[in-house]
């Protein structure tokens, strides 16, 4: 269980924008799982030990995982 008196800061980007890093460990970012299949995967790993009723990060990364990511079969392929 991580420290309470424990805290992370994030710095933005030149441009106001929170870093890559946050966006990542945030539990109220549920636009990154349904980005990508690898990062519906990173989240899935990265979340795993978060409660539902907590983090829609991993809620959403579950949902996109269900029935070997059906969620992203409609949806164009991965460009590199």
């Amino acid at each position: 269980m991580p420290d309470d008196g424990l805290v992370w800061l994030f710095p933005n980007d030149a441009n106001g924008r929170p870093h890559s890093l946050r966006t990542r460990f945030a539990h109220d970012n549920p636009h990154w799982p349904v980005s990508s299949r690898k990062n519906a995967l990173r989240a899935l790993d990265l979340h795993r030990d978060c409660d539902y009723l907590t983090c829609s990060t991993f809620v959403t990364a579950v949902i996109v995982s269900r029935d070997d990511f059906r969620y992203f079969r409609n949806r164009e392929p991965e460009r590199p």
